[in-house]
């Protein structure tokens, strides 16, 4: 695991970049690059790291409801590689 040490860092790799976001309906697709998944807290992102998402990164949904900081990352990564998204 890779700690960044901000936000903006996480925009300077060569990967494609996924975070969850309830407010789509899209989801994975498959990619030849290393893919980043970014989960948020439970409240969510603020609206700044929201808007810098929409702009550089794939929103997608996950479930209907919001998950929980912890199930988050679990369910995302049980996915990609459910659906062969992780090289």
């Amino acid at each position: 695991m890779e700690i960044h040490s901000s936000f903006q860092d996480l925009f300077k790799k060569e990967v494609f970049i996924y975070f969850g976001d309830t407010k789509t309906s899209c989801s994975f697709e498959a990619t030849n690059f290393p893919v980043l998944f970014i989960t948020g807290p439970e409240s969510g992102f603020s609206k700044q790291e929201y808007q810098v998402l929409q702009q550089q990164a794939q929103g997608v949904k996950l479930n209907e409801y919001v998950l929980r900081a912890e199930t988050a990352p679990l369910t995302a990564a049980s996915i990609l590689a459910w659906k062969k998204c992780i090289p």
